[in-house]
């Protein structure tokens, strides 16, 4: 079918230009609020990539149910929204102290510069606390797992199922994001920009509609590798990175396997964890001494 394969080649750089489109108009019109465009931004691709889920998915089974979005998913993300909120009010009161804790300025940067180096800073933070959130062991790991956990319980990977997490988990990857680059001093222009980067990929990654972007695959964390990441088998759930898999390529990580998809998504001991539409029991899970 011509639109399928359309869709699987040509889908992911359109979506790179809308991108690039979307950040070259909100920074070249000084009267748009740049954190009200990264909603936008956001809001404007979820539809889009539902959308075309709903038409073409990967695998049915991975589908978004009404059954899931009620009991599941919309809980999450009602949820979810307390720790992304109480992460951006920490951030903007930390915004205005900056001037005296910055540890320096890389505003200075030329703009493609400052882009590239900032995703490859935020996404080794990224990288080292979701490989912990995996590996970790002790008390540390094993609390940092019970809030990741949840990501990784649904049995399929689609984008309404992408903020699945506990809002403590939320938190942590809000602030450890937009934290440091305020504290190297990068420019308002490319924060923006890696932002919505990265607000792309997260949501390409849990995209169920067959896209394939080849040797790309070893510059970007998308579709192909991430699906890889919800495997069920643990030699298989690897590629931590979300924007670039090179780190995952530097410490051993990386797992591709080209122009196939894993057997089975989810956790293979779920009866270790309250059930997923356990919300209230997955909420306080982190906090309880069980095993």
């Amino acid at each position: 079918m011509l639109f399928k394969y359309l869709i699987r080649y040509l889908l992911y750089p359109i979506l790179l230009i809308i991108t690039f489109g979307f950040s070259y108009h909100s920074l070249n019109n000084a009267d748009r609020s740049l954190a009200y465009d990264i909603g936008t931004h956001a809001l404007t691709m979820v539809s889009l990539l539902m959308l075309i889920e709903m038409l073409i998915p990967l695998r049915g089974t991975w589908k978004a149910t009404r059954s899931n979005f009620w009991r599941r998913d919309l809980p999450f993300i009602i949820i979810g929204s307390i720790g992304i909120k109480t992460a951006d009010y920490i951030i903007a009161f930390i915004d205005k102290a900056i001037d005296f804790i910055q540890i320096t300025t890389l505003a200075h940067l030329p703009f493609l510069l400052g882009v590239i180096l900032a995703i490859l800073i935020t996404d080794f933070i990224t990288y080292w606390i979701h490989r912990a959130c995996h590996e970790e062991k002790g008390r540390i790991g094993r609390f940092l797992w019970r809030i990741h956990m949840p990501h990784h319980m649904p049995k399929q990977v689609n984008i309404v199922m992408q903020t699945n997490a506990h809002p403590i988990n939320l938190f942590i990857g809000r602030t450890t994001f937009f934290l440091p680059l305020f504290f190297l001093g990068f420019s308002p222009e490319v924060i923006f920009t890696v932002a919505i980067i990265t607000n792309l990929q997260a949501l390409v990654s849990h995209f169920n509609v067959d896209i394939r972007v080849g040797w790309l695959n070893y510059i970007l964390i998308g579709t192909e590798l991430h699906r890889y990441h919800h495997s069920a088998k643990s030699s298989e759930a690897k590629n931590f990175g979300i924007v670039t898999s090179i780190w995952d390529q530097l410490f051993g990580t990386f797992y591709y396997n080209p122009g196939e998809i894993p057997e089975s998504l989810g956790l293979e001991d779920t009866d270790l964890y309250p059930k997923e539409t356990n919300i209230i029991g997955l909420m306080i899970y982190p906090f309880t001494r069980n095993k």
